[in-house]
């Protein structure tokens, strides 16, 4: 699940190279009888960090096997992707 869009601010810039750093480090994992799925939550995320002059382009690629079981445990990271997506949203990007 990509979702992609720009970023003028550059507090908002930093907050989100933060969030995508350590989205990017989370695991979800998933159990079901005998059976534990684990995937990496971020498969991918960038940004040109090494542009010095606003927008930025964030893209965060969320692994969807990820996404469906943080939903279906109720966890609470994702309140990240819902942010994100809402961000997106926003900006009249599509994802």
């Amino acid at each position: 699940m990509k979702i992609q869009f720009w970023v003028a601010d550059e507090d908002e810039r930093e907050t989100l190279a933060e969030l995508g750093h350590r989205l990017f480090s989370e695991k979800v994992d998933y159990k079901r009888g005998d059976s534990t799925w684990r995937w990496q939550m971020l498969s991918s995320w960038s940004y040109d960090a090494l542009k010095p002059t606003p927008p930025w382009l964030f893209t965060f690629d969320f692994e969807a096997d990820a996404v469906r079981a943080l939903e279906l445990l109720g966890d609470p990271r994702l309140e990240s992707v819902k942010f994100l997506e809402k961000r997106a949203q926003q900006s009249n990007t599509q994802h």
